[in-house]
């Protein structure tokens, strides 16, 4: 989920991420791709941050 919230003259952006495991695997996986997941969001975030209003 992407939340922006207005604060003045700019913007506030969260991004949440809900994982739920299930088995093993469940809790390995996100465990190797968290670092990705990580530059995608921080990029995403970046142009929802410099998208005009």
């Amino acid at each position: 989920m992407v939340d922006v919230v207005p604060v003045g003259e700019a913007r506030e952006v969260t991004a949440t991420t809900l994982v739920r495991t299930h088995n093993r695997l469940g809790r390995v996986y996100p465990t190797s791709i968290l670092p990705f997941h990580r530059l995608i969001t921080k990029s995403m975030l970046g142009q929802v941050c410099e998208a005009p209003s």
